[in-house]
């Protein structure tokens, strides 16, 4: 019975202790550690099951203001994830060092009032694109020179019959055939076959042979004394004191050179003879005596040049070119010579 009695004492105190303190916020107590334990009260003190409510009612603290956040505290039950390690640095290549800088050589200072300056340096000049010139020209000759030389001695036939038009192109159109006469020397025929040789390397001229068929022959070749060609020849020569002489003859419908004959004396020496061998085979086909052109192998005043020159051969070259016609004027050659010689 007093046991009960002091029971109910200290239930009553303990309710005045919290009603006194319910107007004080009871701070929250410490948080225990995780490892820590409360001891439990003894049987003697703990209050019947019917009054624990009650009780737990007075002693529920006031919950905290908003103002006055609860601090979280951490659970120890929950489990903390470990932090994984962070991955390792990638190795970067280690960086190449810069390529030194290129020396740049100093800049010369300008030149002193004194020193003159150095000339600028001259740029290259375009190489002009070679003109193509056709195997007729000759650097030294122009077209219209070569024109005056060629009316000179086609246009004016040395030696004709004395008919037809001699100031119209007259050629051989068709090959010629020669044969000796007289006596002529080893050299003469030397100096002959030499020449024939280099008239057929010619483009467009019929061609020179020897032949020994007498109906074939259309060209002779006399080699006479001073009395036989002076006779034989009077009527080319005119009384004239001549070394050589041609005569030829040619169709008045086309002045086509179809025959001719051609004395030499015998009585002169060979080296003047030689010239004259050459000389009057030019005649013959169709090229007279020049005034204009001393080197050439038909300079009317002397007989020192030994072979055709280059201008003679352009001539040749020209007169039997399939382009220039017998009986064509001097207009006409002009107009195909300018043509044919660049």
């Amino acid at each position: 019975m007093q046991k009960k009695l002091f029971m109910i004492l200290l239930l009553v105190i303990a309710m005045l202790l919290c009603s006194c303190n319910a107007s004080q916020p009871t701070p929250l107590p410490p948080a225990p550690e995780t490892n820590s334990t409360i001891d439990p009260l003894p049987e003697s003190t703990q209050p019947e099951q019917s009054d624990k409510s009650e009780l737990e009612e007075v002693v529920t603290p006031e919950a905290p203001s908003s103002e006055e956040e609860e601090p979280t505290l951490p659970n120890p039950e929950e489990e903390i994830e470990p932090t994984p390690p962070s991955p390792p640095e990638e190795e970067t290549e280690p960086t190449p060092p810069s390529p030194p800088e290129e020396e740049t050589e100093p800049t010369p200072p300008p030149p002193s009032e004194e020193e003159e300056a150095p000339p600028p340096a001259e740029e290259d000049e375009e190489e002009p694109t070679p003109v193509l010139h056709t195997d007729l020209y000759l650097p030294d000759y122009t077209a219209e020179q070569i024109i005056e030389y060629f009316e000179e001695v086609v246009l004016d036939v040395e030696y004709s019959d004395g008919a037809g038009d001699i100031h119209l192109v007259q050629k051989w159109m068709n090959p010629l055939y020669y044969r000796f006469y007289g006596s002529p020397t080893d050299t003469d025929k030397e100096v002959l076959n030499a020449l024939f040789e280099q008239l057929n390397a010619i483009p467009g001229f019929p061609g020179i042979y020897y032949s020994e068929t007498e109906s074939q022959v259309n060209v002779t070749l006399n080699f006479l004394n001073e009395a036989d060609f002076n006779e034989s020849f009077s009527s080319v020569i005119g009384g004239e004191y001549a070394y050589g002489a041609v005569q030829f003859w040619y169709y008045l419908a086309n002045n086509e050179i179809h025959t001719a004959r051609i004395g030499y004396r015998t009585d002169i020496d060979q080296s003047d003879r030689n010239s004259v061998l050459i000389e009057e085979i030019i005649n013959m086909l169709g090229i007279s005596d020049t005034l204009l052109r001393p080197d050439s192998i038909t300079y009317q005043y002397s007989n020192e040049n030994m072979e055709l020159s280059d201008v003679d051969l352009v001539i040749l070259a020209l007169l039997y070119h399939p382009s220039i016609q017998c009986g064509m004027n001097a207009e006409s050659c002009a107009e195909v010579i300018r043509e044919l010689y660049y």
